[in-house]
This record gives structure tokens, C-alpha cells and sequence, in this order.
């Protein structure tokens, strides 16, 4: 194959693209630009994936266009928060509106801004699994039909196959018609791939900051002001793109590989581990050297601003921290992210509404969401929902979201333990009332089609004359943690099976605890820092005095690695002092958190837990939570 014909093919000279983008480009990484005046209004629009028409009708409704899609918001601005590309059939649409509005909004005096998301990141770098066959179809006209026909000898050669019906349609399955054309309009060269990557990752205006996916500590770790970190990234992304279509034309990958597949192959040739690879000339292994350094810039890891969603995700208290430190060192009041949107399909916010989330799942045929966006005048945010229009201002999400797997509450859970049957109910009565007050046992319920397990906690007999283990104590610590607002400890009831009364805890589905998941060699991933989640525990063992902590009863969510704590039953001591501990004390303590805990008196903690806990009891425990703040004053 000709090595230097992809990347010649359907490409428009630079000169020509430089000059069709100049008036778009007159500042290329407009991050921290500030205009010349003041913008009438701001408009923030993110993640239409391709549903070109929902766009359109969205814009229309806020009066940025007008029913020629001519730009009529004057002297607004409008700012894209990316994933405008994938999934939905009219991605190609959507960037071409976007080109035009780029270039009417300058005339009339406003201005369109943009800043990229992961499906912009991943297109750009030929990472093509979420693109739809609509989409593929939609870049025919810029594919070279030389090209596929290239393609589809190597693939003949490559599969041993000979040209017939069915090797056609075994290739037409790995490369779709306008298959081709795409990889090159978003290639760094390429007509919208040109245009791609002259926008930053992460924009400041008018102290607010704006990204797709969010800020997290590893990018703040980089020490980089937010210009530095858009060229860099800019360059990563360049030097991503470029390196993989000409390793492509020297015959190492082919456009079908993932990028997992990719990033491996380059390693072995490298390391010359692949002994039946030809390709081992210095330039190859130098680029495949330069191809893996690329790949593993942050901008292509789950903790890049396209890709992070800590600050969605992780508990408010833990993730508090990330947040006020962005705020501060890029000198902001508020961050907007898309990215993650949850079932409400609405605006939300979180961090005392420093934080704004925008995704609603505009696409219809994928998440049925409402779509919005956002408008900013005099300082004052509010939402423009398409269909509903008293849907005006975020809304407030809990301190840790999602609560539970699969979205479940404390609600649900109480309802559903309510109604539900025990299987093998009197088996277990007798096996029950035999084991006594000393142990516990997992129980499985259903309801209908829904099935959920619990661990029974037996407190018949005297359990409170063991005062060295009091069963109620789980309840006691279940209803703290949720006066606190930290939903660390698993929902937990009263309950009675026949005679037998107890206490029930759920048992997280997706969770296992430390020690079942070093035992079974098995690490979590996710986006929140175990760190922070474990000085939130420290914190709440400290003021509960509780002496049992261990691997066993620190359990973690195996999706999203979200820690989850129990085993509380031999807590709430009477003693007034701290436990002793090897670990360093947290350092951090939230605001919202600390209020919480000033929030503490008699009168409150008698109301909640005062049928459990002894005033003396309840008296140490504020006293401890006292020695807790002064730590921090």
C-alpha cells in the first residue's frame, strides 16, 4: 500500500482550512479570554449527540436562531460543553451549525465558544465505538473510493478470504460505508478535525469554568494554568491522532483495532516482544515510542476533564476538597460540566450550586431527557427547558449520588423489606431462635419480580446485657449517618420474623468487603479518591467510638469502588476521649460537614436515637464530636 495515501486522501490543503477558519480561530485556546465588553446573556448548551433536530428546536425556543437557523442573540454568547458527536445520526449537521453560528455570532457582535468532549476527543483520535451507521454514512461524499478498495485487498490478504459476497459483507461490517471519509474529515488535517482541535478542554469566562467531563486533583496536579494545560493537551491530542493514521499506513494497526489494542501492539514492538512483526525499522519503533507517550496523557484517562466524573459522583464531603481548590486556582465562583446525566433527565447542581451538571440526555432515541440549557444574565443562572417550562433553576443533588446501585433509596428499600417475603420464612424462625442473640444470618426477599438481601441481626433475650455487643447500635449508627448526610451505612430497620425480633441492614448488591476483594485479588475501579472516602470514615468511627473497624466491614462498591461501612455494634461507648489510632488524622474537613456536626445537641440526638443510646452515652458523644472540631479550629 501507498503509506502516505491516507493521510493525502479527500484533504483540503492547509492554506485553504487556515483561511475557512481564520475569522473562527482568531484566538485558538480561548481559555481564559475576557471580552472587550460585556456578552447580553450567556447560553449553555452540551452533549447533543448527534440529534440535530432537538438542537435546533432547543435554540429556537431560546431565541439564540431563528427559523433559518440565523443567529438572532445580538450580543450573546453560546458555549458548547462537547459531545455534540456520536450515537445520533446528525453529528456532521450539528458541527456544520455550529461552524456557521461560530461565524454569525462574531458579526453580530456575540461569539460561539466550545470546548471538546470525550466522543470529540475520540473521534479526532479514531476511536470509533459509539459512532452510528448514520453517521458513517453522512461523510460518503469525502471517502476516496481508491482508499477503500485498498483496504478491503489488505483485508482479503489479511483473513485468508477470498473476494465474494460474504468477505464483502464481512467488511462492510468493520468498515461501513463513509467509514473511511469520517477517520479523515476528524483526522488533525481534516475539515472538521481541523477545526476540533483548535478548541480547548477547559475554558474560564467571567469567573465561571467550564469542561465537559470535570476538574479532578490529578489535573490540578499538574501545576499547569488552564492555557498551559489546553495547549499541552492540544498537543497530545494532535501528536494522538497523527502518529496512529501514519503507524496505520506503515501497515502496524489497523483502523479496526481498539485503542487497548493499539497501545499493546506499540508496546511490543518496542519492547521487540512481537517477533513475528516485520515493521522493525527505527522509525517505526521511534513513532511507536511516540505513539505510546501520547496515549497515556491525562487527557485520555478517566481523571481528564473530557472524561472525570468524580465531581458527579463522589460524596460531596470527599470530593469538597477537589472543588474548592479548582475554584481557587483558576480563580472562578462556579464550574459547569456535562457529561453525566442521571434518570431525572434535568439540570442539576451539587456543592452549593458552585457545581452545575447540563446533561439531560438530549438525544431522544437514546435517553429520552428533556432538553435544556442554561442562561446566565447579570450573574443570575437559569434553565431553559424545551419541555417544561416551569423547570426554571437546577436541582439540588444528594450528597452522595447515586445512593445506592441501580439508583435505589432509603424509601424503596423501607417499602420494599415492608412488603416483601422471606424466603423459607419458617425454616428460618426455628434456625433463628436457636442461634440466639450472639449471631447474625443474610436473609433474601422478594417481591414480585425484585429480589434483595439483608443481614438479620438478632436481638431477642437480654442483647442488651452484653454490653460489649448491642445489635441496636447498628440501627443507632445508621440513623446518625444520615443525620450527618454521609449515607456511608447501608439502609437499616427494626424487623420481626414471626417471634423473632431483630435488626435488618441491606446488603449492597455490588459491594464486597476489603478483605473479600484482596482475598480474591480484585481492585475497584472508579473515579473517588479512597483516601478521602477513608477520612470520612475515621471521622465517623472517632465520634462513635467505634473500636471494630476492620478490613471485613469496609465494604466497596465493585462498579464505582464507593465505600460502604457496618459492623457497628459494639460502638457508642461512654467514653469521652478519642480512639488512639496509627493513622494519620484527616486533614480536611468539609463545610457542609462540619455543620452538620455543629449541628449536633441532647435534643436532637434524643429525638433520633435516644431509645437506644443512654443520656450518658449521647453526652460523650458530643463531647467527642467537640474534641473532633477543635482539631480543625
Amino acid at each position: 500500500m501507498d503509506k502516505s495515501l491516507f493521510a493525502k486522501i479527500i484533504t483540503l490543503p492547509l492554506a485553504l482550512l487556515s483561511l475557512l477558519f481564520a475569522n473562527s480561530h482568531a484566538s485558538d485556546n480561548p481559555a481564559t479570554d475576557e471580552p472587550a465588553s460585556d456578552y447580553a446573556a450567556t447560553y449553555v448548551v452540551t452533549d447533543v449527540h448527534g440529534d440535530y433536530h432537538t438542537l435546533i428546536k432547543l435554540l429556537r425556543h431560546a431565541k439564540i436562531i431563528d427559523h433559518n437557523n440565523q443567529w438572532i442573540a445580538k450580543s450573546s454568547q453560546l458555549i458548547s460543553l462537547g459531545d455534540n458527536l456520536d450515537r445520533g445520526p446528525d453529528s456532521r449537521k450539528v458541527l456544520d451549525l455550529w461552524i456557521d453560528l461560530e461565524q454569525q455570532a462574531k458579526k453580530a457582535g456575540g461569539q460561539f465558544l466550545m470546548v471538546l468532549g470525550n466522543h470529540e476527543v475520540m473521534n479526532i483520535r479514531g476511536d470509533l465505538r459509539y459512532v452510528a451507521l448514520e453517521e458513517f454514512a453522512a461523510f460518503q461524499d469525502m471517502e476516496d473510493t481508491s482508499y477503500r478498495q485498498q483496504i478491503y485487498q489488505d483485508f482479503l490478504i489479511d483473513t485468508k478470504q477470498q473476494d465474494n459476497p460474504e468477505s464483502k459483507k464481512a467488511f462492510l461490517e468493520l468498515y461501513p460505508p463513509g467509514f473511511f471519509g469520517l477517520v479523515q474529515a476528524y483526522s488533525p488535517s481534516g475539515y472538521y478535525g481541523q477545526w476540533l482541535v483548535n478548541k480547548p478542554v477547559a475554558l474560564h469566562f467571567q469567573e465561571r469554568l467550564f469542561a465537559h467531563g470535570g476538574y479532578s486533583q490529578q489535573l490540578l496536579d499538574l501545576e499547569l494554568g488552564l492555557d498551559e494545560l489546553n495547549q499541552q493537551f492540544q498537543q497530545d491530542i494532535i501528536n494522538y491522532a497523527n502518529l496512529y493514521r501514519e503507524l496505520t499506513d506503515a501497515g502496524l494497526f489497523k483502523h479496526y483495532h481498539s485503542k487497548r489494542d493499539r497501545h499493546k501492539i506499540a508496546q511490543a514492538l518496542i519492547n521487540d516482544e512481537d517477533l513475528t512483526n516485520q515493521l522493525d525499522s527505527q522509525t517505526v519503533k521511534k513513532k511507536a515510542a511516540d505513539f505510546v507517550k501520547a496515549s497515556n496523557s491525562l487527557v485520555f484517562n478517566r481523571f481528564g476533564p473530557t472524561w472525570y466524573r468524580g465531581n458527579v459522583y463522589c460524596h460531596q464531603y470527599a470530593e469538597q476538597q477537589v472543588i474548592d481548590n479548582t475554584l481557587k486556582r483558576f480563580n472562578a465562583k462556579q464550574i459547569l460540566v456535562g457529561h453525566t446525566p442521571d434518570s431525572s433527565r434535568l439540570v442539576r447542581s451539587r456543592f452549593n450550586d458552585t457545581f452545575i451538571m447540563l446533561d439531560t440526555g438530549m438525544l431522544q432515541s437514546h435517553y429520552q431527557g428533556n432538553p435544556s440549557l442554561v442562561r446566565i444574565v447579570n450573574e443570575q443562572l437559569s434553565v431553559i427547558n424545551l419541555h417544561d417550562p416551569e423547570n426554571q433553576q437546577p436541582t439540588s443533588d444528594p450528597i452522595r449520588q447515586p445512593p445506592y446501585p441501580n439508583e435505589l433509596s432509603d424509601g424503596y428499600l423501607e417499602d420494599f423489606f415492608n412488603h416483601a417475603m422471606v424466603l423459607e420464612q419458617e425454616q428460618l424462625e426455628r434456625k433463628l431462635i436457636g442461634k440466639g442473640s450472639a449471631q447474625a444470618t443474610t436473609l433474601t426477599f422478594k417481591l414480585d419480580e425484585q429480589i434483595h438481601s439483608a443481614n438479620f441481626f438478632f436481638t431477642n433475650s437480654e442483647s442488651n446485657a452484653n454490653q460489649s455487643i448491642n445489635y441496636h447500635h447498628e440501627l443507632a449508627a445508621y440513623k446518625l449517618d444520615r443525620l450527618l448526610g454521609l449515607q456511608m451505612v447501608p439502609f437499616t430497620m427494626p424487623y420481626s420474623i414471626g417471634t423473632v425480633n431483630g435488626i435488618l441492614q441491606y446488603k449492597v448488591e455490588d459491594a464486597l468487603s476489603k478483605a473479600e476483594l484482596s482475598k480474591k485479588q480484585l481492585q475497584p475501579s472508579g473515579f473517588c479518591s479512597h483516601e478521602a472516602e477513608q477520612a470520612l470514615m475515621q471521622l465517623f468511627d472517632q465520634l462513635i467510638h467505634n473500636t471494630e473497624r476492620d478490613l471485613s466491614n469496609q465494604l466497596l462498591s465493585t462498579k464505582d469502588g464507593l465505600l460502604w461501612l457496618t459492623s457497628h455494634s459494639k460502638a457508642f461507648r461512654a467514653d469521652k476521649q478519642l480512639l488512639e489510632s496509627s493513622k494519620t488524622p484527616p486533614q480536611y474537613l468539609a463545610d457542609d460537614f462540619k455543620n452538620k456536626l455543629l449541628a449536633l445537641n441532647k435534643s436532637s440526638l434524643e429525638q433520633q436515637i435516644g431509645d437506644i443510646l443512654s443520656a450518658q452515652q449521647i453526652e460523650a458523644l458530643l463531647i467527642r464530636r467537640d474534641k473532633i472540631l477543635a482539631r480543625f479550629n
